[in-house]
């Protein structure tokens, strides 16, 4: 019978523990250099649009942040 190495062993027993459970929490607010490549554009484009009120944005603490839903709402908008 082969022996398992610890990584294997701990692969299996986390996989185990996380058995149904996602992986990983992917965060809703999104910075401008993420929103940027959600959405395929350039930082520069991004603040742009926001300037322009032509994407919605989230502020405070100095930092701009953007909802994933206010993201998705402004590709359907945005459809051809």
């Amino acid at each position: 019978m082969p022996t398992r190495t610890l990584q294997s062993q701990e692969f299996i027993g986390s996989a185990i523990h996380n058995q149904g459970q996602p992986s990983a929490i992917a965060p809703r607010l999104l910075t401008v250099a993420d929103a940027a490549r959600y959405l395929g554009r350039t930082e520069k484009s991004i603040r742009h649009l926001v300037q322009r009120r032509k994407l919605a944005s989230i502020r405070g603490d100095g930092r701009v942040m953007f909802d994933r839903v206010d993201l998705d709402a402004w590709i359907k908008r945005n459809r051809a």
